[in-house]
């Protein structure tokens, strides 16, 4: 995760993991967020990331590991490429209808 975004996780932040181009989705939960971010050099060695995956990850980062829910099948996906969006808060919906953010606001 990009050093920058950093504050706005928290452990306990609901997750969503896309699996490479399979089109599985697991859910899940953050479990632990690193305390200090490593660079792309030293995270494409301790993630092996070679190829396309090693031009992912091109400036200082922060490790977040998230903790799957349990199904019958999510062994056989440790190790995969998979994309991960985390939800970081919530916001009304109408709060993004012109006019109402005032009075929802009040």
């Amino acid at each position: 995760m990009p050093l920058n975004q950093r504050t706005r996780l928290h452990s306990g932040d609901p997750a969503t993991l896309q699996l490479g181009t399979t089109g599985i989705t697991l859910h899940g939960s953050v479990k632990q967020i690193a305390s200090e971010a490593i660079g792309p050099d030293e995270a494409r060695a301790r993630f092996h990331l070679q190829g396309p995956l090693a031009q992912i990850v091109l400036t200082p980062s922060v490790t977040v590991m998230v903790q799957i829910e349990a199904t019958p099948t999510a062994h056989t996906y440790a190790g995969s490429y998979c994309m991960t969006s985390v939800q970081t808060g919530t916001q009304s919906v109408l709060s993004l209808l012109p006019g109402f953010d005032h009075i929802l606001s009040s």
